[in-house]
């Protein structure tokens, strides 16, 4: 299983108080704002010069991802603690891989409660097969709720029934032409897709209907990408039972090298 986790309101908190309206502007949009400046009217995404006619008494800071090294490292360096592999796709945002987790649910519940205990930060989270399902999970959480602890990590654990009533533009693997297409076609949800022959969608987008069934369908395959920490590797391997011997110890880091030395390779 795949987790996709997202800090709520990462940058506008890192660079002030959080009663206070604060908003993060980059390339003249809104990057980011405080609960304040929400309550106020303020969106992520809305043009800049339209949040300040808004509020014109906000805190205005623009995006520098300097500024938010130091927080970011201390939020994957805990992510480390529970993923060999991670894979940050924002200073806010990143994936981890849960794979080898006998019980990713409960793992994910106390990553999240260490988030916010030691760091005091609360996220979106959603765990699914798939990156994208994961993260298009994670955006349908209410930030309120989140903030009210009414609110907890998604779990996707049937793709294809999560994907069948959401409407094709949420099929996010396949380029955004092809889903206005498939809607042009009539395809208006994921599910009317996934029942779509594979010879018809070929015949219409050629080489790209096989992503577009297996997305529909829940099947296409994505990696989490090692990155963080940068220029390292981490394995894991499972004792079955409590170790009581050396020799037992031995076998276990022998295991370990190489998974090592195959991903080194």
């Amino acid at each position: 299983m795949i987790l996709y986790v997202e800090l709520i309101r990462f940058y506008a908190r890192t660079a002030a108080p959080e009663d206070s309206p604060v908003i993060v502007h980059h390339e003249k949009r809104v990057w980011d704002t405080s609960r304040a400046a929400q309550k106020a009217g303020i969106q992520i995404g809305m043009p800049f010069t339209q949040a300040r006619a808004i509020v014109p008494e906000a805190k205005l800071i623009a995006y520098l991802s300097e500024d938010y090294e130091q927080a970011q490292k201390a939020w994957l360096d805990l992510a480390v603690e529970y993923s060999g592999k991670i894979e940050p796709i924002a200073q806010h945002a990143a994936f981890l891989d849960l794979s080898e987790q006998n019980h990713p649910e409960e793992l994910v519940e106390h990553f999240l409660a260490e988030l916010e205990g030691r760091l005091s930060w609360k996220a979106k989270a959603a765990l699914s097969p798939t990156k994208w399902l994961a993260q298009l999970a994670a955006q349908s959480q209410d930030p309120i709720a989140i903030q009210l602890g009414l609110c907890s990590c998604e779990v996707v654990d049937d793709p294809p029934a999560h994907l069948q009533p959401l409407q094709t533009e949420y099929l996010l693997p396949v380029a955004p032409e092809h889903r206005q297409r498939l809607i042009f076609l009539g395809y208006r949800t994921i599910g009317d897709v996934a029942k779509a022959p594979l010879e018809v969608l070929r015949g219409q987008f050629g080489d790209a209907g096989n992503l577009i069934l297996q997305s529909a369908q829940g099947r296409s395959s994505e990696i989490v990408l090692a990155l963080y920490p940068p220029r390292s590797l981490q394995k894991r391997f499972r004792f079955e039972s409590p170790i009581e011997s050396l020799e037992a110890l031995n076998l276990g880091l022998q295991n370990i090298c190489v998974k090592l030395g195959h991903a080194l390779v």
